[in-house]
């Protein structure tokens, strides 16, 4: 379990006014189970193979939370080695993460920051579910060197159902 508390907000925003979930802080326990499976050739810096990741849990005040929700992740990577130029490799990956119920504002789906659509704010965009797609393409250089072109897109929505192609940002 953790203890949030919300030490500062900005005067008539959200936070001010108390109009999402999580506004005062509070307690949150929750349950989780977890399942990968891995094939990738190295774990640091995959040349090959998938990564698929399922992560499912929820909060219930039956388990000491102050808030009652669900949620449910789903993360795929794949990489493949390119012929040319040599050791050069792509990376795909996709990532659904879901919730519903009671969720602080805090924990809800999310993408951003320096793991997941590199230049975009962390924590920017969020609601009740988000997809993201990204692709990475890794070219050796010299030594320790490479060059790493990169791109993606996502998305946050109420719910899994009002996720669209059209709403990529």
């Amino acid at each position: 379990g953790r203890v949030d508390e919300v030490v500062e907000a900005a005067p008539g925003g959200l936070l001010d006014r108390c109009a999402v979930a999580g506004c005062e802080g509070g307690r949150v326990v929750t349950l989780q189970a977890q399942a990968a499976w891995d094939t990738r050739d190295h774990v640091f810096a995959p040349r090959r193979g998938l990564f698929v990741q399922a992560r499912a849990g929820g909060a219930a005040a039956a388990i000491g939370s102050g808030f009652a929700f669900a949620e449910l992740e789903l993360d795929a990577r794949a990489y493949a080695p390119v012929r040319l130029p040599r050791g050069a490799t792509l990376a795909l990956q996709g990532r659904l993460h879901v919730t519903a119920g009671d969720v602080p504002f805090y924990l809800l789906p999310t993408f951003g920051g320096d793991k997941s659509l590199r230049g975009v704010l962390d924590g920017r965009y969020r609601d009740g579910a988000s997809l993201l797609l990204q692709a990475e393409y890794d070219v050796p250089l010299l030594w320790r060197f490479a060059l790493e072109l990169f791109g993606g897109a996502g998305q946050a929505a109420p719910s899994p159902g009002a996720l669209a192609a059209e709403r990529f940002v």
